[in-house]
């Protein structure tokens, strides 16, 4: 699904950014007037491509179950991620980690407003690790194992005999 969002400080629209990102803290502008910011999304499956123009602005932000890969088409992008800072310019791209971010975009010096690419992908799962909540088939279900029907059933058994 393809949703596109226009938002100023006098549109009364919600904020788009949500549309593309799993969880806002905190937002504010910083560019110059006009403070504007567009995002386009297009969600496939579990992948979410965007584009976001904005006149500048502050974002805090987390990112549970995706990583990110966010590159400027002009201006730039600087990134407060688990505890490094990360920067990139138009023709650099930024990968980051799932988890918690602050991030500042910045239009061109020249004039105009930052543009960039953003793909949201899943998380890769580390060895081991349980599968996200969301994803869990059967989440929610009450479903016996095998043992336990084997156990129950050897029960039952021993009672008629």
């Amino acid at each position: 699904m393809a949703t596109a969002i226009r938002w100023t400080p006098s549109s009364g629209a919600r904020i788009g950014v949500g549309e593309l990102l799993a969880r806002v803290d905190a937002f504010c502008f910083t560019g110059r007037a006009p403070q504007t910011l567009h995002v386009t999304t297009l969600a496939l499956g579990a992948l979410a491509i965007g584009r976001v123009r904005s006149s500048g602005h502050e974002i805090a932000l987390a990112e549970p179950d995706r990583v990110s890969f966010i590159a400027p088409l002009r201006g730039a992008i600087r990134t407060e991620a688990r505890g490094r800072a990360l920067d990139a310019r138009a023709d650099e791209t930024l990968y980051l980690r799932e988890g918690p971010r602050r991030t500042e975009v910045v239009p061109p010096a020249a004039g105009g407003a930052y543009a960039a690419a953003i793909v949201l992908a899943p998380a890769p799962r580390r060895p081991g690790a349980a599968p996200p909540r969301r994803a869990r088939v059967g989440a929610g279900l009450r479903r016996r194992s095998r043992h336990a029907r084997l156990r129950g059933a050897s029960a039952l058994v021993s009672r008629r005999a």
